[in-house]
């Protein structure tokens, strides 16, 4: 059975379809995104690219394999916590060549590739997919559009690969190329019912709910039972719009490759101002001296409410 489609049978036998829109052009993607703050998957774009008949980890490594790329390995055994399997992770550099070598190697450690500017390097693959700038919806001089927006990033990871459950603040316009992966995506206003801020994560991971996706402790963390996710597996072809601040959790269904788009506006403020709020209050206790009662505020924060 999916891993994430069984997380929690009380949560994800209510989960609501994440809408689907058709558009055909990058005009279309922008007015359809322009204001928009809950996910859309959009379909008629990606899907004619030549990089869905192209793309795979082969061919990649054809046009690619001495290019450098940094690439993250993990244990393959679960880990005891997300801190635990945060701090387990380590990064390595080497060419796009040995990444993949290590990607289909199931006796080694798991190894991805994220948010890499592997793309920006590879001229030979331009020609394979349309540039995204042209579905964002921000208006701004070029000079500050380059602050504001990053992208395109290339992400590859093996079967089965999770995603802590987190938060990005930034908007992101994710396609799905090679292979498939199915999202679990909660509103921002559930952030407390996922367990943020859980005291035990460090600043790196404040943006990380404590419950593991493939495997949740609906002992340790009730509330996460009660809530009423969107659900979808983004397919080749498809993209998805995630407006910033909301939560997801990703798995692999197979060996999968995906390019997205990141950007800030000001929505990004108000959509994840819960978040900033915690992120601030972390900051201010540490400022005036009071580091050590972080653990008890943010422990009272997320604890469960008296009736």
């Amino acid at each position: 059975m999916d891993v994430i489609a069984t997380t929690l049978a009380a949560a994800t036998d209510r989960c609501e379809p994440i809408e689907i829109c058709e558009c055909v052009s990058p005009s279309a993607v922008r007015q359809l995104l322009a204001g928009r703050r809950k996910p859309v998957v959009i379909r008629g774009m990606v899907d004619r690219w030549p990089a869905l008949q192209r793309w795979t980890p082969d061919y990649l490594v054809d046009r690619c394999k001495d290019l450098e790329v940094d690439y993250v390995a993990e244990p393959r055994l679960p880990a005891v916590s997300r801190r635990a399997a945060f701090e387990g992770r380590s990064r390595v550099h080497g060419t796009f060549k040995q990444f993949v070598e290590a990607l289909v190697d199931e006796d080694g450690p798991r190894v991805y590739v994220l948010l890499s500017n592997l793309l920006k390097r590879a001229p030979r693959l331009a020609e394979d997919f349309a540039p995204l700038e042209g579905c964002i919806p921000l208006s701004v001089p070029p000079f500050l559009k380059r602050r504001l927006v990053r992208g395109p990033l290339l992400w590859i990871g093996p079967k089965d690969m999770v995603s802590p459950m987190h938060l990005d603040p930034e908007h992101n316009l994710f396609s799905q190329v090679f292979g498939s992966k199915e999202w679990l995506v909660f509103p921002p206003s559930d952030q407390r019912d996922l367990y943020v801020p859980w005291p035990e994560h460090p600043d790196a991971i404040l943006n990380w709910s404590p419950i593991d996706v493939s495997s949740p402790d609906v002992d340790r963390f009730p509330r996460y039972a009660r809530l009423t996710p969107y659900r979808h597996v983004l397919e080749p072809g498809e993209m998805l719009y995630l407006p910033a601040g909301w939560w997801h959790g990703v798995r692999y269904r197979g060996v999968a490759i995906s390019v997205n788009m990141f950007w800030r506006d000001a929505s990004v403020l108000w959509l994840c101002r819960r978040f900033f709020a915690v992120r601030f209050r972390r900051r201010l206790l540490r400022m005036i001296g009071l580091a050590a009662s972080l653990p008890k505020v943010e422990s009272m924060s997320i604890a469960e409410k008296r009736a």
